[in-house]
């Protein structure tokens, strides 16, 4: 489980608005702050493609058929390996009070590489005393261009990682900062909350 770092100056940025806002906007502002003493993690990872082709959970390469190999192997050789699925991050919210934000920004890494960004647009609130939260973030990344100069078979292993099955382990960072929409502006959280995880055999 990882944790918004608490600093006092933080806190205060959110607080600060409560003083000048009306009553809906102080209980959203309210839910924000309580969001900073939420845990998260990366729950899990599905709905994983590969170039159009699904990939299940526990899948080898070797299942893979002959005719989706070979469309595979066509759309590296054009310099275009799709790679889609969705990560579920969790939240625990162990306060007495609910948690809740609008928007969330994200950033993906694996294996210490940079993938892609995104913001997911969507109104979350997580129960107290222990309710739970989902945010599904959908990705897509060109592996020919995050893991360019790297072989057919490391990209197809990487993508049955994630998908539950593979060779080697591949290690899947997210980033995350929410946000609160007050009007027409957008109140941020002061850095980002990182959750990690490994994906591959034996996970």
């Amino acid at each position: 489980m990882k944790h918004f770092p608490t600093r006092p100056w933080a806190l205060a940025a959110l607080i600060f608005p409560l003083l000048l806002c009306g009553c809906s906007t102080l209980q959203q502002l309210a839910q924000m702050a309580t969001l900073t003493q939420c845990q998260f993690r990366l729950a899990s990872v599905d709905q994983v493609s590969l170039a159009g082709i699904a990939l299940q959970g526990g899948m080898k390469a070797s299942d893979i058929g002959p005719m989706d190999l070979l469309n595979l192997r066509s759309a590296f050789t054009s310099n275009s390996l799709p790679l889609q699925f969705t990560v579920n991050v969790e939240a625990k919210n162990p306060n007495s009070s609910p948690a809740g934000m609008n928007r969330m920004e994200w950033v993906l890494f694996i294996d210490g590489n940079r993938m892609t960004s995104g913001v997911l647009e969507k109104q979350v609130q997580i129960p107290a005393n222990g309710g739970l939260g989902n945010f599904p973030l959908v990705m897509e990344v060109n592996l020919m261009d995050a893991f360019s100069g790297k072989t057919f078979n490391s990209m197809v292993n990487l993508a049955l990682n994630i998908a539950g099955e593979g060779t080697q382990p591949s290690h899947v960072t997210l980033q995350v900062k929410p946000s609160i929409r007050v009007g027409d502006q957008s109140l941020d959280y002061p850095g980002y909350v990182t959750v990690s995880r490994d994906f591959g055999p034996a996970q």
